[in-house]
């Protein structure tokens, strides 16, 4: 087909959508052919080269979709077409696809193994060393190789000089998960929180399209829709939509009418379709018969611990039930245009961090309205404080069944962009998520990616109570291990973990950390500073002087001759109060030889006039047996508000989300507001 004729179907489909009688198809048809044939002598024409035979051939774009069917072709994100295996039958795709099957295998038996340890655990037989436990570690370890080597062929695929070298091949890898990771996480973004941005309003128009096209008015799931909303209803969802259209304020004139006619001439089947379409929460709420789906699964006494492959074999037919209703309700079968730039651009609300193969989600607000909707149809008062982990089995099972619906989401959304990149079906199952953790509660920190800390409650299906931390805010070798070790002592125990959290509390404990930090420096111990590494007086791009670790190593050189800091040697960078000769004066006369070396090897030293600039900013201190303390003369000059911000910015960082308002002067100072918001 044609790419002219496909618009023309488009145009046919959604003008008489929008004007109803008011037009006249058969002038629209001949108008819209009319356009075709005038425009036909400007369409485009490419040059494509075949890399298999070597042959150039001209296609003009309008037969683009002619071609791909000819030929079987798949269409990748970086503009090349590769031949289907259909077509062509190549080493590469075999030898990968026999590797993901003898990788599942490994998986499964590695997980069988895992969960028979934890049952001898559960029961006290278990012996650490055992040959079930050997087992395992070889199952998991086989996987992985399978799994680095199926990574290897993609690596291998982008290195010049390789027998099977495919810069084309490469580049479409990367390019096609950022595809397909953007797809992934809209199509969750207007399942879970009807979260739409369009590019223009012709975009919009095509979703409309989309959901006049999936009314079945002979649907038997009509039997579940006990609530079928207004027109002005339906004229509040969609001046919400109307706002994620770029430049909605210059067009939203032009088209209003036409709009508030499509709306009001809904019959009420269409209606219904139009409103629930990503519209979950309502659908459920509006819906008693639908919510009694729910309802048999929460009051079964079987648990739910793992959603996909682990959801209880009892539940697997309402399951089927709950996705017949959003396939035909809820989740609108579209793709997303211009997804990657909506990924890098857009406002998210349920997808709190995305990575290339991991994504958390904020499950949170449908799990309270489930819970709240199970309270009201067991005739229970609704706990007046937010309902969070009040009943972990039920928690669980709630978590879980959102999740099921994320997944069964994932899968249409993958489904159909495969088949716009015209990817065999067999293949498309690979486009697959699986839930692995569970998080009651989870601190993120900005300024880096996947910086964050979880209380974790399940993985995989299995219990835990455990802290895991992500990035380099708490991981930082860097970072004092005593001050490491009270700091993740007060997110785990006063935020992530606790009921309630007490920011007064939160408070008084980072600043008794404070204290202990001062009190240890002032104790002459030199591993609370900054954890550096000398590069050597040429190791450093922008010149030893203007680094600060670079300039730290040589002062301390200058002033210790006897215990220099040798090239790759570590040390503990301090920031001081000593920047000019002026703030040096009190060492005058408590420590006068001190003070004529900083004034001859740091502020007049005629071979490194540079060094003046700086001042005694900071100075490094050795890891070395020679070295055991921090000089006495340092001690009171070293900068304490400076240092003790650095250990606690990943507490400091949170005070504005638990209450404390803080006001930040510069890069790094920072004071609290004298006003507190709880």
């Amino acid at each position: 087909m044609e790419i002219s004729q496909i618009w023309k179907e488009k145009m046919m489909a959604c003008i008489p959508m929008l004007y109803g009688d008011k037009i006249n198809k058969d002038a629209l048809e001949k108008e819209l052919d009319r356009i075709i044939e005038a425009r036909r002598p400007k369409f485009p024409s490419m040059i494509m080269r075949n890399l298999y035979t070597g042959q150039n051939i001209s296609v003009e774009m309008n037969t683009f979709y002619d071609l791909i069917k000819q030929e079987d072709l798949c269409i990748e994100a970086n503009n090349t077409l590769t031949y289907s295996y259909r077509k062509v039958d190549t080493p590469i795709p075999r030898m990968l696809k026999e590797s993901k099957k003898e990788r599942n295998v490994h998986k499964e038996k590695a997980k069988e193994y895992d969960s028979e340890i934890s049952k001898q655990k559960a029961e006290g037989t278990f012996v650490e060393g055992c040959e079930l436990q050997l087992k395992a570690l070889l199952e998991e370890a086989l996987q992985l190789k399978v799994k680095v080597f199926m990574n290897s062929v993609y690596g291998v695929q982008g290195q010049p000089g390789s027998m099977i070298y495919n810069p084309d091949t490469a580049t479409a890898v990367t390019s096609q998960c950022r595809q397909l990771t953007s797809e992934m996480l809209w199509a969750m973004e207007r399942f879970l929180h009807g979260n739409m941005y369009f590019t223009d309003f012709g975009e919009y128009l095509c979703y409309l399209n989309t959901i006049k096209e999936s009314v079945h008015f002979d649907s038997p799931l009509l039997r579940y829709i006990t609530y079928i909303p207004s027109v002005d209803e339906c004229i509040k969802i969609m001046a919400l939509q109307i706002n994620k259209i770029t430049s909605a304020d210059k067009i939203v004139n032009k088209v209003d009418l036409p709009l508030y006619h499509f709306v009001s001439s809904l019959n009420d089947t269409e209606r219904i379709y139009f409103y629930y379409k990503n519209n979950l929460a309502k659908f459920i709420s509006y819906n008693p018969r639908v919510f009694e789906l729910f309802e048999k699964i929460l009051k079964s006494p079987t648990k739910f611990l793992s959603p996909g492959a682990g959801t209880p074999e009892e539940f697997l037919p309402t399951f089927k039930e709950i996705y017949a209703l959003m396939d035909e309700f809820v989740i609108a079968k579209m793709s997303t245009p211009n997804r990657v730039f909506k990924y890098q651009n857009k406002r998210r609300r349920s997808i709190i961090i995305s990575d290339t193969d991991s994504i958390i989600i904020n499950l949170n607000p449908h799990v309270q309205n489930i819970w709240k909707l199970h309270c009201v149809y067991n005739k229970q008062p609704i706990p007046s404080k937010p309902i969070t982990f009040l009943d972990e089995d039920m928690d669980f099972k709630i978590a879980n069944i959102v999740s099921n619906l994320c997944v069964h989401v994932t899968e249409v959304a993958g489904d159909i962009l495969c088949s716009h990149g015209n990817v065999p079906a067999d293949l498309r199952k690979w486009c697959e998520m699986k839930n692995e953790f569970l998080f009651k509660r989870v601190i993120i920190y900005k300024g880096a990616k996947k910086n964050y800390i979880c209380h974790v409650r399940l993985r995989e299906g299995k219990f835990k109570d455990s802290i895991a931390a992500t990035g380099i805010k708490l991981n930082s070798s860097t970072m004092n291990e005593a001050v490491k070790d009270k700091i993740l002592d007060i997110i785990e125990n006063d935020i992530l973990k606790s009921e309630v959290v007490d920011p007064i509390s939160i408070f008084r404990k980072q600043k008794e950390i404070e204290r202990f930090i001062i009190q240890q420096i002032k104790a002459g111990d030199f591993t609370f500073g900054k954890k550096c590494r000398f590069s050597g007086m040429t190791g450093y791009k922008t010149g030893i002087y203007q680094n600060n670790a670079g300039r730290s190593c040589l002062i301390w050189n200058l002033l210790n001759p006897t215990k220099k800091i040798n090239r790759l040697d570590y040390c503990y960078v301090f920031n001081t109060t000593l920047y000019s000769e002026q703030s040096i004066l009190p060492l005058k006369a408590t420590y006068p030889e001190v003070y004529q070396l900083l004034m001859d090897k740091v502020f007049h030293n005629k071979d490194m006039p540079e060094l003046a600039k700086y001042g005694l900013k900071s100075i490094a201190i050795p890891i070395s047996a020679s070295v055991t303390k921090l000089p006495e003369w340092l001690v009171p000059y070293i900068d304490y508000k400076n240092l003790t911000n650095g250990h606690l910015q990943s507490i400091i960082t949170l005070l504005p989300s638990i209450g404390f308002k803080t006001s930040k002067f510069s890069g790094n100072k920072c004071t609290y507001s004298p006003l507190i918001s709880f």
